[in-house]
């Protein structure tokens, strides 16, 4: 009987734990829909430590608190960019991409490898982010044009 009840004592504890662990695993969720294209959790995230880096800004809640409607609005501008953008078939030039991340590494004193340490070491998405100048790039060129 005790072999029994202890059977079952840890069958529920790997449940109890498998359901807490997934729980704790679904930490993206959805923030906002722009024209069909979604604004989620880490992204927005992702965006506020990124401006607060780049900025030289401790990151600590009240800086997070004090940037999260920009960071927030910058997202949606960026999805809007990014759809028009698409539309027109429109890239950002490598020339004017490889000088916008030599000027951000430069005013780390560093180079492009470095920036991206310096992302890594701060737990930010470097792809989200070169994926954000990329299109902020073409969106001045669909500008011009």
């Amino acid at each position: 009987m005790i072999k029994i009840i202890i059977f079952f004592f840890v069958i529920f504890k790997i449940f109890f734990l498998t359901n807490e662990n997934s729980n704790a695993q679904i930490q993206n969720k959805i923030l906002a829909n722009v024209e069909n294209q979604i604004i989620s959790s880490y992204e927005l995230k992702n965006k506020v430590k990124t401006v607060l880096v780049l900025s030289k800004q401790e990151i600590n809640q009240k800086n997070i608190d004090s940037v999260k409607n920009q960071a927030m609005r910058v997202l949606i501008n960026y999805k809007l960019k990014k759809k028009q953008i698409l539309k027109f078939n429109i890239s950002a030039k490598p020339s004017s991409l490889d000088r916008y991340l030599k000027n951000i590494s430069l005013s780390f004193n560093t180079d492009f490898n470095g920036l991206k340490k310096i992302f890594k070491n701060n737990n930010i998405n470097f792809e989200l982010y070169l994926d954000e100048i990329k299109t902020e790039i073409a969106w001045q060129n669909l500008i011009v044009s």
